[in-house]
């Protein structure tokens, strides 16, 4: 039997976390899968007949998605209208080789063009993090190394976005618009851009979203969190 690891949890260490994705103990690939706030979410390869297009937990190594297929849908929650607040969006990630341009990690954007998204530049050697309202504001920081598994955070403190890489800071811009991030009403999409494609290739674990404070502000290589630790 295929067997999945994916389920969502509170860090209750931290009350600001709104969204915590981990590996954690093994459950059937028949499992419903459960999101912070209660609701289920879908699971786009889910319907697919080759367990093998289905986003899998491997031992050790989070969440695998295989760049065709694969990627999950979180529900719209008012607790990602951010607003003006100060936020903070973290990952562990390990990225194939093969990954395609484009390929996105995360997105909410909406048909109107509206929202935010993360995914790597077309030449492959940067991963940007957009917002977009009316204008485009966000931030361009280093690719990891490919198939070893790094920690990414961007941090948004007032109108400044900034990202680390590892724990030290890469790179910070302002909001081209202020300190305000639109309302998007649709969903998260893990794995995948806005309509289901774009699909990122390798693994990812402990992704969490953070509203309402801003964890890192300093580099903190010597104290990064831990794959796997968000329960």
């Amino acid at each position: 039997m295929i067997e999945k690891n994916i389920q969502w949890t509170p860090w209750y260490n931290v009350p600001y976390t709104k969204l915590a994705l981990h590996s954690r103990n093994y459950v059937t690939e028949s499992s419903e899968i459960v999101s912070l706030w209660g609701s289920n979410f879908t699971d786009h390869a889910a319907e697919q007949t080759t367990p093998a297009n289905r986003p899998l937990r491997v031992a050790g190594e989070g969440i695998q998605f295989d760049g065709s297929s694969d990627y999950l849908s979180v529900p719209y929650s008012t607790d990602f209208d951010f607003g003006t607040d100060d936020f903070t969006m973290d990952f562990w990630i390990k990225i194939d080789s093969s990954i395609s341009e484009f390929g996105t990690i995360f997105s909410n954007y909406n048909s109107s063009g509206v929202g935010m998204y993360c995914r790597m530049n077309n030449s492959k050697t940067e991963i940007n993090f957009a917002i977009r309202y009316d204008t485009f504001g966000g931030i361009n920081i280093d690719r990891p190394e490919y198939g070893v598994w790094s920690h990414i955070a961007f941090v948004k403190t007032g109108n400044t976005i900034s990202g680390y890489l590892n724990g030290v800071f890469n790179t910070a811009n302002a909001f081209a618009y202020g300190e305000h991030v639109p309302e998007t009403g649709r969903s998260i999409d893990i794995g995948a851009n806005w309509v289901g494609a774009s699909h990122f290739y390798g693994n990812l674990d402990s992704f969490r979203i953070t509203k309402g404070k801003a964890l890192w502000t300093v580099n903190f290589s010597d104290n990064l969190p831990q794959r796997n630790s968000y329960k």
